[in-house]
This record gives C-alpha cells, sequence and structure tokens, in this order.
C-alpha cells in the first residue's frame, strides 16, 4: 500500500524518545502555530516531558504518535519531494483536481495533506 511505503521511508527519522516541536516543525515543514494546532486538535498525540538540561516542561510527540500522523498526512513539501517537483506545482496540482489541505488557523503556516484524499499515483 502507497501509505505504508511512504511512512516506512519516514520511520528511520523516529527518535527513540519522542520529537519535540522544534523536530516536528522541521520535519513537517510547518511554523510553531501549526505544531501547536495539531497538537492541540488531536492530529498529533503529545505526552508531557521535561527537558533533560532547562527541567522546563515539554510537549513530547512520541515516535508511535507520529508513525500514526504519517499514515494519516502527508505534507506537502514531501509530495514534492517524491515527485521531483516544486512545492508550488504540487499545491496547484492539488487544487486543479480539487483537493484541499488540511484546514489550520490564521498564523499557520505549511502545508498538509490527508492521504485518503489522494490519488495512489501520488505517493509513488
Amino acid at each position: 500500500m502507497c501509505t505504508e511505503i511512504y511512512a516506512t521511508n519516514l520511520r528511520f527519522e523516529l527518535k527513540k524518545n519522542g520529537y519535540t516541536k522544534a523536530n516536528l516543525k522541521q520535519l513537517l515543514s510547518i511554523n510553531d502555530p501549526a505544531v501547536k494546532f495539531l497538537i492541540e486538535s488531536g492530529y498529533l498525540s503529545a505526552t508531557a516531558s521535561r527537558n533533560p538540561v532547562t527541567r522546563k516542561a515539554a510537549a513530547v510527540v512520541l515516535p508511535k504518535g507520529y508513525a500514526l500522523f504519517l499514515d494519516q498526512f502527508i505534507p506537502a513539501k514531501r509530495l514534492a519531494e517524491i515527485h521531483g517537483t516544486t512545492l508550488r506545482s504540487v499545491m496547484a496540482k492539488m487544487r486543479k483536481l480539487g483537493i484541499a489541505p488540511l484546514e489550520i488557523p490564521d498564523g499557520c503556516m505549511g502545508t498538509i495533506y490527508e492521504i485518503r484524499n489522494l490519488l495512489p499515483d501520488m505517493l509513488v
């Protein structure tokens, strides 16, 4: 299945201790408010943890939660990498096909699509 291939290709990025908001921001090509939105909306499940150096509380997404997210969603940047094209052309193609990205609030930057809305050949 295409979603399994996509998720498997990204599993090498999984960390044992989980992902901070900064890690997710980089991996998903989104900004801090978008990461916060995904966590608060339940798209990404986070657990409370402490920074080992500063001892401040921090939300951490465990590898299993990240893998579950990747089974359902794909960043537009990843689609562009898969097809060897630009982010702009991927987004234009999606608009043309009538496929809308995940709706995120104002102030959030980044484009993420639900895998179930994509055609199978878009993930290969």
